[in-house]
């Protein structure tokens, strides 16, 4: 019989690791049962899938900023309401558009001037505020 190559396993690791994340189920962040109960407009699936894929590498799909590369970037938490207190949606939608704040460049953050709307950058706003809003 023969045996299996560690390099072979250590391969198939990250495919493995791969197909496991395609199985994951990609639930909104709040079930629309519980934002119903909250009173709130169930999520629009295109906003949350754009802010998935071209968000949650660093905010995490909940918001919390608390993904290896939101950690390493410093990057706020989105469920926190003090936090979003401080900032308006024409400020957040210059940070999506620029990538910059007060005038700085952010740390590993990429402007959407030229890739976004003007709509789903407000949907962006509008869905990044419901985490403070569900606390989730």
């Amino acid at each position: 019989m023969r045996t299996i190559r560690p390099i072979l396993l250590a391969g198939a690791l990250p495919l493995l690791v791969f197909l496991l994340f395609l199985l994951l189920p990609a639930d909104p962040v709040v079930p629309t049962e519980s934002r119903a109960e909250l009173g709130l407009a169930p999520p629009d699936t295109a906003i949350v899938g754009l802010f998935k894929r071209e968000c949650s590498s660093c905010h995490g799909v909940d918001g919390k900023g608390q993904t290896r590369a939101g950690k390493r970037a410093g990057t706020k938490d989105f469920t926190d309401a003090e936090y979003q207190a401080g900032w308006t949606d024409e400020e957040a939608a210059e940070v999506i558009r620029t990538s910059k704040k007060d005038g700085k460049q952010l740390k590993n953050k990429k402007p959407f001037a030229e890739k976004l709307t003007a709509a789903q950058i407000d949907g962006l706003i509008s869905h990044v505020r419901s985490f403070a809003e569900t606390g989730s």
